[in-house]
């Protein structure tokens, strides 16, 4: 039982650090896509050793590791042959992977060398580039994305923000078959909130609202049952007289480091 106790003391003092934004990251493998359900990170590791990654579609683990355990997960990650990569900015790949040119993934490593930041973008997610679908993306790459998301740690513990982002866009365009429309929860904030915020750089309406934690488990069984359902019914939200089609992913502690390149 004592044993027990001073792990879950570790874990929550762990967390706490954290949570503080007192580390720094230095190595990120993150995914976003324009229409894709689920963004944001995979996998950051701290510089005081703290890791956090992605375990499944709605759950986020961290883990402090050993000196041992650090230099191990950094091994063979070269970051001269990272800076000779070229970024991906096309949305049409040029290998035998078909992709709908409004439904692009990119994954990208962002890395710190002291002062020195690289980072490499590629067309892909990262399941597809850590499984070698991509003929055009040098092997290396493809091992350094397959090693980091398989990542993970039995003394990890589960790990989830105060608030979590949903990515609502405006979809005016509801012919599609197999629709079906929903009302926005009224307990949940919406786009007239004061912490929702609204990105410009986009032609058509796109915010970000940040649901507090306690709501969460609801939206989670939500969205488990209507978003990923198996029926190929398409869901979307009606907020404030329109029909929205959402997303949605974690913050992450210090995510300005790396985020302020992709808004």
């Amino acid at each position: 039982m004592k044993k027990i106790l001073t792990t879950l003391f570790f874990a929550l003092t762990t967390c706490m650090a954290i949570c503080d934004n007192l580390s720094k990251p230095i190595l990120v493998l993150n995914q976003m896509g324009y229409y894709s359900r689920i963004n944001g990170a995979q996998i950051v590791v701290y510089d005081d050793q703290t890791v956090i990654y992605r375990k499944s579609k709605f759950e986020y683990y961290f883990v402090k590791l050993t000196a041992k355990e650090y230099s191990k997960l950094l091994l063979n990650i070269n970051t001269n042959f990272l800076s000779t990569q070229k970024n991906d900015s096309s949305h049409i790949h040029t290998d035998s992977i078909d992709y709908f040119i409004y439904d692009a993934t990119w994954t990208t490593l962002t890395l710190w060398e002291g002062n020195r930041k690289i980072s490499v973008t590629k067309l892909g997610s990262i399941k597809s580039i850590g499984e070698g679908l991509h003929k055009s993306i040098n092997i290396e790459f493809k091992n350094i994305v397959k090693r980091l998301s398989s990542f993970k740690s039995i003394r990890a513990v589960k790990w989830i923000p105060d608030k979590v982002e949903i990515n609502l866009w405006n979809n005016s365009y509801t012919g599609y078959k197999n629709l079906k429309i929903v009302d926005w929860n009224k307990e949940w904030p919406d786009t007239a909130d004061i912490n929702s915020k609204r990105w410009k750089n986009y032609s058509e309406p796109y915010y970000s609202i940040y649901l507090p934690k306690v709501f969460w488990p609801e939206f989670e069984k939500f969205w488990k049952k209507k978003i990923l359902n198996k029926s190929k019914l398409i869901y979307l939200f009606r907020m404030n007289g329109l029909i929205w089609q959402p997303s949605f992913r974690f913050p992450l502690p210090n995510e300005n480091f790396w985020r302020n390149d992709m808004q």
